[in-house]
């Protein structure tokens, strides 16, 4: 790769995570505001994760703190929230009791259905100005771009890289 080629393709990924970081943004304001709209308290971490309980059925806190990789201690505080706010049910399990399932409640799966009827709708209208085509492309690459679990090991090497 040439200079001019090299400096061509920093430019370009350089846009891209200027792009991807205004996008991340606008969701996170729609997510604050999709999770007060289940609920004035909960917070948009906390609204992932009841999303996340709710279209995948049981799981236990170490499970969802795995697959969220987050803090088994600051999942189970966000579960304590969605509990007071009577959004997830707690059971001990059947096959061991001391393990504890968390799932939607009713109250939960009804407003999730209403929240993600109203961003369906809002997401339609955005995504009026381009074609089916362009939209199942949109769709191939972010696919492509979330299944790229290396760019964590990527990062991290060049933050200990940064650090030396």
């Amino acid at each position: 790769m040439t200079s001019e080629q090299h400096d061509a393709s920093e430019s370009l990924v350089t846009g891209i995570l200027r792009e991807l970081s205004q996008t991340l943004a606008v969701e996170r304001t729609r997510l604050h505001r999709v999770a007060a709209s289940v609920h004035p308290a909960l917070t948009g971490a906390g609204f992932v994760i009841l999303q996340i309980i709710q279209q995948h059925g049981e799981f236990t806190a170490a499970q969802l703190a795995q697959k969220l990789m987050m803090d088994k201690s600051l999942v189970s505080r966000h579960i304590a929230e969605l509990r007071r706010h009577n959004l997830v049910i707690c059971t001990p399990s059947t096959l061991d009791g001391r393990v504890v399932l968390i799932e939607a409640s009713e109250r939960a799966r009804e407003a999730l259905q209403l929240a993600n009827s109203l961003a369906l709708r809002a997401y339609r209208e955005r995504f009026d100005v381009f074609s089916r085509a362009e939209l199942q492309e949109l769709f191939g690459y972010l696919q492509r771009l979330n299944l790229a679990d290396d760019i964590l090991v990527a990062l991290d090497r060049a933050a200990q890289h940064a650090r030396e």
